[in-house]
């Protein structure tokens, strides 16, 4: 969790959602990574938070490519075979897989962060939280991008209703379509 005393704000970094992009504004005073576990997850009374999330198809090609590049032999080269058998795969539960809700919702379910930005609109969303908190706005880098189609090329029906099952969470909290 980042925290910017200057702008009394808590960012909860989730993995794979421009976390190292938003991680790379001049605001930080701590920085902490990912999101902590729920019992690490208290905002400072006074500060605003916020998260960004991120179409969960979309979060599942950047997460297999960055995987690919990280672990080489960790995982299935074939993105199709990969889908095919995520529901069963015994490395789902590593950062980059976990659903966005289990990082950004206390033990009620109730979403943590104020606000949420939206990696689909992420410089607009960065501009407009910019703005409210008095920070300055800026041009942000493209940090940790993941080498790989555009995602919707990526799936067929099958793979794409396998996605929609493990992220259903994530879909319906969020309001994602593929």
């Amino acid at each position: 969790m980042n925290t910017s005393d200057r702008y009394r704000v808590v960012f909860f970094h989730v993995p794979k959602t421009a976390g190292r992009t938003i991680s790379s504004l001049p605001w930080w005073d701590e920085q902490t990574g990912h999101m902590p576990y729920p019992c690490e997850r208290e905002i400072p009374t006074g500060y605003a938070s916020f998260a960004v999330v991120r179409n969960p198809w979309d979060r599942l090609v950047s997460a297999w490519a960055w995987m690919l590049r990280q672990q080489p032999g960790l995982c299935e080269r074939d993105f199709r075979r990969f889908v095919l058998g995520f529901p069963t795969w015994a490395h789902r539960d590593r950062l980059p897989f976990i659903r966005q809700t289990v990082y950004l919702t206390d033990d009620w379910g109730r979403l943590i962060p104020g606000w949420l930005l939206r990696f689909e609109n992420l410089q607009e969303d960065v501009d407009t939280l910019s703005a409210r908190l008095g920070a300055p706005q800026q041009r942000l880098p493209r940090l940790n991008a993941s080498d790989h189609p555009p995602y919707r090329e990526m799936y067929d029906d099958r793979t794409r209703a396998i996605v929609g099952r493990c992220y259903a969470g994530d879909v319906e909290r969020f309001g994602y379509t593929f």
